[in-house]
């Protein structure tokens, strides 16, 4: 019988400490927030980024200045990702502490066919302990990956003005159709397409097309999508 109290107030020890292990903080907690809530396509998207250090030791972690990488395994979400080495700008944390960095981001076209409420995950990665760099006793390294889990923000189209769209229809026409430089242009926008139609101007009484060429213009990237001649 006295092995068995003892076994249960072992077992509940052992739970007891397990229960606490499991609610300790992270060592490094990470939150960000933007700027503002909604952006266009292109424009630079400002995240600031704090990083708590909840342990008992200054710890360094390393800050890369670049812009980072911006990639999706998931429709309307994108995952930012940081990569540090050593040669990047080291940033001490005190104990109980906190630091802040300002980031930037941008959405750029690749980003327009999934435009509207958008998820974004910060990725920060710090996998190579350095070996050339040198800490005190009181200090520690963070080495490994740290996400926060999402920001909501909305990305929204720009449309290419009307006249960039009128150049991009005339050099997509050079080599391709012959359009007199004074032939009357004519620009529609029907489900985010541009259709520009140089028109034709014949002498009454001559028969021929209505037009020079018909070009279709994406008018949130600029891509050319289509080019017509007049039969």
């Amino acid at each position: 019988m006295k092995i068995f109290w003892i076994s249960l107030v072992v077992l509940i020890l052992s739970l007891s400490l397990a229960t606490a292990e499991s609610l300790k903080p992270e060592p490094l907690q990470l939150t960000i927030k933007s700027d503002k809530q909604a952006y266009k396509v292109g424009e630079k998207i400002k995240l600031e980024i704090t990083i708590k250090n909840n342990s008992d030791k200054e710890t360094i972690i390393f800050w890369n200045s670049k812009e980072p990488e911006v990639y999706s395994e998931e429709i309307g979400v994108y995952n930012v990702a940081m990569y540090v080495m050593s040669q990047n700008e080291p940033v001490y944390i005190k104990p109980k502490g906190n630091a802040a960095k300002i980031l930037s981001v941008t959405f750029d076209k690749r980003f327009r066919p999934l435009c509207g409420e958008v998820r974004l995950v910060f990725l920060y990665s710090n996998i190579a302990m350095p070996i050339d760099f040198i800490t005190k006793p009181d200090q520690e390294i963070f080495a490994g990956t740290l996400i926060f889990n999402t920001i909501i923000i909305e990305v929204t189209e720009q449309l290419i003005a009307e006249n960039e769209a009128i150049e991009l229809a005339k050099k997509a026409c050079i080599g391709r159709l012959e359009v007199p430089p004074d032939a009357p242009v004519v620009v529609e926008l029907k489900d985010k397409v541009y259709i520009v139609t140089f028109k034709t101007q014949w002498p009454k009484g001559t028969l021929g097309g209505d037009y020079y060429a018909r070009v279709s213009v994406d008018a949130a990237s600029g891509e050319v999508l289509e080019i017509l001649g007049s039969d």
